[in-house]
C-alpha cells in the first residue's frame, strides 16, 4: 500500500473529506484520522491528485472559511506528527502507516498550497493555530512539524515502499518554504523560513543537506511501479 500513489479520486462526493473541510472539530487523537487516511485513495494514475486540486475549489474554499472554527489542519499535523514518530521509532516500516503519512502530506500540502495562495501573513498563519488567537503562538504546530519532516528525511530509510513518502516530506517543505513568493519584496521574511533557518530546525540543517547530497550522488532508480509519473519524477531528481 505505501508503494502507491497518494490519490484523491471524487473528491466532492467523498463523506470523510467533507467532513475534514466542515465546520466540526476533529480531535487529533480521533480514529477518524486513521480511517480517512487509509481510504482517500491509493493508485498510480496520477490525474486524480491534479483532478483534485484543479477541479475542487468548492472544498478548500469551505477549509478556508471553517478551519477558523474547526483547526482541522491544525489538528491533522498534530496527528502526522504523532505518525511520522511512530513510524521513525519501529524497527519495522509499517505499510499501514506509510500509507497514512503519505496521504496525510498529501492533503496538508494541497491545504497550504491553496491557503497560502488565498490568505495575507497573518491570516495564513492563524490558521495553523490550536487556539483562536492570532499572536505569534500561533506557529507553534508548523514549528513541531518542520523538524519531524526534517528527521523523517534524513532517517527514514529510502525503498520502494517509502519512496513516495518521501517525495511527498519533500514537496511539502517546498510548498512551505514558497510562502516567501507571496510577500512583499520590501516585507520582513515570512516566518515559516524564519523557523527553518533560525529556530528548531537550525541543528538538524548539516544532516538533512548531508543526506540531500547523498541522495543526488546515489541517483537512485525511480521504482519500475512509478514509471510515467512525472510529477515524482521530477521532484525526486531535484530533491
Amino acid at each position: 500500500m505505501g508503494s502507491n500513489n497518494s490519490s484523491l479520486a471524487n473528491a466532492s462526493k467523498d463523506e470523510p473529506l467533507l467532513k475534514f473541510v466542515g465546520a466540526d472539530e476533529i480531535a487529533a487523537n480521533s480514529e477518524f484520522w486513521r480511517d480517512f487516511l487509509s481510504s482517500v485513495g491509493s493508485t498510480t494514475n496520477s490525474s486524480s491528485l491534479m483532478n483534485f486540486e484543479e477541479a475542487d475549489k468548492s472544498l478548500f474554499k469551505d477549509l478556508k472559511k471553517n478551519n477558523s472554527c474547526s483547526h482541522n489542519i491544525p489538528n491533522l499535523i498534530q496527528f502526522l506528527i504523532s505518525k511520522m514518530s511512530e513510524l521513525m521509532g519501529s524497527p519495522d516500516i509499517c505499510e499501514d502507516t506509510i500509507l497514512i503519512v503519505q496521504n496525510g502530506l498529501l492533503i496538508l500540502r494541497l491545504s497550504v498550497k491553496y491557503l497560502m495562495e488565498h490568505c495575507n501573513e497573518s491570516r495564513f498563519f492563524s490558521h495553523f493555530c490550536i487556539t483562536s488567537t492570532e499572536d505569534m503562538h500561533c506557529l507553534s504546530v508548523l514549528e513541531c512539524l518542520f523538524p519531524v519532516l526534517f528527521k523523517l528525511l534524513t532517517n527514514l530509510p529510502i525503498q520502494d515502499n517509502t519512496y513516495l513518502l518521501h517525495c511527498e516530506a519533500h514537496l511539502l517543505c517546498i510548498v512551505l518554504l514558497s510562502r516567501q513568493m507571496y510577500k512583499e519584496l520590501s516585507a520582513p521574511l515570512p516566518e515559516v523560513y524564519v523557523s527553518v533557518v533560525w529556530r528548531k530546525c537550525a541543528p538538524l540543517a548539516p544532516a538533512l543537506v548531508y543526506r540531500l547530497l547523498s541522495n543526488f550522488a546515489e541517483n537512485r532508480p525511480v521504482p519500475a511501479h512509478l514509471h510515467g509519473i512525472e510529477q515524482y519524477n521530477l521532484i525526486w531528481r531535484a530533491a
